[in-house]
């Protein structure tokens, strides 16, 4: 058509972006730009002449949208000309897209003409219903999470939180986005909470956890765990933080009441072993009991005490063996140790404690300890979840098989014996005594060499 006939109309309708389509009185296209044959898949050529609604309409919403286009081409007048619609299309081959798209009547003279302007909005469509999509997901998962989520904005203040974190603190949504979290964080945790949060939003601290209190609206005390993250601007700067908190109240209690437990077990394991110590020393004495074996005896508590030592200072659950080893000898000089670093059940804590010092009483009295210029080697390794102890007198009197077993031999084997699957080699050698002692171990944390 004329209209479209000039160099600049060409220009025009080859370089819009949009499809842009014109249509006769009949509703007949006359003119199809370069966009809508990509949008469409019908060429210039197959388009001209033909039904504007045959070509782009599904078959299902031809008659609605027949009906539409006919009174914007009888009438002038209609609820979309002149405005952006949304409209289900058709492509070529049948492929069903989405478009928007405004008709308006193009001032000339002679037989009415309407172009209409048509974008595919399919895959804003498809991204919208996505988006949409995951914000019910979002919002479901946020207010229905058995942990407490919250947004604080760079001054700390509230912007957003769950339903769970008001039921956790007893304050309404809208209380809690009227304050901020330190107005409600327990003073003596507020200088070090609020800390980590302003190096966080300074971009000094990635993800953090720690534990704080919180006040409650009724004034009771509740700890929790808060992992703290943030969401970043294109440019990495922090926009807002974002606070998962859980109720540890009820574990810390437990902990507390551990705590106390074991103190107090300490406490009484500590004075039983006093009170043996001082009954075995005064009955030995009373019975005139030889002063060697009374002081063997008393060691021997000693020894135990140690490893006592050793299990309250890790609250009963262990203990490393270079701890025990140090309570061991600690009576002694001269003996250098070397091993790794090896986590020690309970059970082994008090066998070794008492083994070591045996070992090192008799070396002592008749080994490499018992001179001036004798030492001895302790070191240890791991090999397959299994401990290696090496004991290595030098310096001293050649080592010689006992004329009888002494009480100290005695021990040590019964020890050795009662651990599972351990076992003991000693050998007596002319440059000292040496013992092997292997033990099954629970669990290891193998790291630098213990000095």
């Amino acid at each position: 058509m004329d209209a479209f006939d000039s160099p600049g109309s060409r220009a025009l309708l080859a370089s819009a972006l949009d499809a842009i389509i014109a249509l006769d009185a009949s509703g007949r296209v006359v003119e199809w730009n370069p966009a809508a044959e990509h949008v469409f898949g019908y060429t210039r050529d197959q388009a001209i002449g033909a039904l504007l609604t045959d070509l782009i309409s599904p078959p299902e919403t031809r008659p609605h949208h027949e009906a539409a286009l006919r009174r914007v081409l009888e009438t002038r007048q209609s609820t979309i000309l002149g405005r952006h619609v949304d409209l289900d299309a058709s492509r070529s081959d049948g492929v069903r897209i989405c478009v928007e798209a405004a008709i308006v009547a193009v001032p000339i003279h002679g037989p009415p003409l309407f172009v209409g302007f048509l974008r595919d909005t399919t895959e804003r469509k498809r991204a919208e219903a996505q988006h949409r999509e995951s914000a019910q997901r979002l919002h479901a998962t946020y207010e229905h999470a058995f942990v407490g989520i919250t947004e604080v904005d760079p001054n700390g203040r509230y912007r957003r939180v769950n339903g769970h974190f008001c039921a956790l603190t007893g304050y309404s949504r809208d209380e809690l986005l009227a304050r901020s979290f330190s107005e409600i964080t327990h003073p003596e945790d507020r200088a070090g909470d609020l800390d980590l949060f302003r190096r966080q939003m300074q971009g000094e601290l990635g993800v953090y956890t720690h534990e704080k209190r919180f006040i409650r609206k009724d004034s009771t005390i509740m700890w929790v765990e808060l992992e703290a993250s943030t969401v970043k601007d294109e440019t990495g700067t922090p926009l807002y933080g974002i606070r998962v908190v859980r109720d540890i109240t009820e574990r810390k209690h437990a902990a507390e009441h551990q705590r106390i437990m074991l103190y107090e077990l300490d406490h009484r394991v500590r004075n039983t072993l006093a009170i043996v110590q001082s009954i075995a020393s005064h009955t030995l004495r009373a019975a005139g009991v030889d002063s060697s074996i009374a002081a063997a005896l008393t060691d021997g508590l000693i020894a135990l005490a140690g490893a006592h030592a050793v299990l309250s200072s890790e609250s009963w659950e262990g203990g490393d063996l270079d701890a025990v080893v140090a309570k061991a000898i600690s009576a002694h000089e001269r003996i250098r140790t070397q091993g790794p670093v090896v986590r020690l059940r309970p059970s082994l804590i008090v066998m070794l404690s008492l083994v070591l010092h045996e070992l090192a009483t008799n070396a002592a009295k008749y080994g490499a300890l018992s001179n001036e210029t004798g030492w001895v080697d302790l070191s240890w390794k791991l090999a397959d979840d299994r401990l290696s102890l090496s004991w290595r007198e030098n310096g001293g009197p050649p080592a010689e098989p006992p004329c009888r077993r002494g009480f100290g031999s005695q021990l040590i084997e019964r020890l050795i014996r009662a651990e599972g699957g351990a076992v003991l080699s000693t050998r007596y050698e002319p440059t000292g005594a040496e013992v092997d002692i292997e033990v099954p171990v629970l669990f290891t944390l193998p790291t630098t060499a213990a000095a």
